[in-house]
């Protein structure tokens, strides 16, 4: 209970309520009085530094359980906490290349004959389309001997060894038996080897089949290999900044919204983009 003064005051009039106990006074000095502003800065010390504590303690039940938790490729399951090439944070959080997640959701309702990942590296997306398409075999190609030791280790420890067969050696010569008469899939991320794999007779190859590629360049111009596609297939070009993440998949963990940004935040080129070939045959 509170009893009332009355208190004149020339700036403002106002009535203030002064509490009966020293508890309570010793509260409203300092969240409205006098000393608020270190009171609020201790609070926000305080704040931070809970914060660090939560964001430590989700990281390492990130790395302990090394799964993935959300996104297209939900359940991918990590033998060890390593990641070939780039940010492992970003990929068991399923926000790792967000900007191509509508696109990969919007071809789970496709048929594929077979689906081919070129650098494949641990198998993020070898292993995650084998998820989306458990009927689809999937060939992924990975060169670096390491690399492809711990992406034989992966699918091993997620039983898809039925589905998906690697191989340490260049597609091209692969690339040169296929039928241009199925419908593949192809995701491909080579590192700039893009522009010398896709000429005019590789590309008359996959006049049926979507590819998704990850461009290597140095300015935002259209390169040749977009030109050469342009007669056999719909392209869209998407930047790294045009994607938006569906923050609801996370809103059961216990962290804040800036942390969060933090952590799936990915290191990218300037000039860095997809495009996304799909061919006018089935489009």
């Amino acid at each position: 209970m509170y009893s009332f003064l009355k208190h004149k005051n020339k700036k403002d009039n106002l009535n203030i309520a002064k509490p009966k106990t020293f508890r309570k006074y010793l509260l409203r000095t300092l969240v409205f009085g006098k000393y608020n502003i270190f009171f609020w800065f201790i609070i926000k010390i305080f704040y931070n530094f809970l914060s660090k504590l939560i964001l430590k303690k989700f990281l390492q039940s990130l790395y302990n359980d090394c799964k993935v938790i959300a996104g297209p490729f939900k359940g991918i399951r990590y033998v060890e906490p390593i990641s070939a090439g780039s940010s492992l944070i970003p990929k068991l959080l399923g926000t790792y290349e967000a900007e191509i997640i509508p696109t990969i959701n919007s071809l789970k309702k496709n048929k594929y004959y077979k689906i081919i990942n070129i650098g494949a590296a641990e198998g993020y997306y070898a292993i995650g389309f084998s998820l989306i398409f458990p009927d689809t075999n999937i060939v992924a190609y990975e060169i670096n001997k390491e690399t492809k030791e711990l992406l034989d280790k992966m699918i091993k420890f997620n039983k898809k060894e039925s589905q998906i067969t690697t191989s340490e050696n260049l597609c091209y010569e692969d690339f040169n038996k296929i039928s241009s008469e199925l419908r593949l899939l192809i995701f491909s991320d080579c590192e700039g080897y893009e522009h010398e794999l896709f000429n005019n007779d590789i590309i008359k190859k996959f006049i049926n089949s979507d590819l998704i590629l990850e461009m290597h360049t140095n300015n935002f111009d259209k390169t040749t290999l977009e030109k050469n596609f342009e007669k056999s297939h719909y392209i869209e070009r998407i930047n790294s900044d045009k994607h938006m993440i569906n923050i609801s998949q996370y809103s059961d963990l216990i962290i804040n919204l800036k942390d969060y940004i933090n952590i799936y935040a990915e290191n990218r080129s300037e000039y860095h983009y997809f495009i996304i070939l799909r061919s006018k045959n089935h489009n």
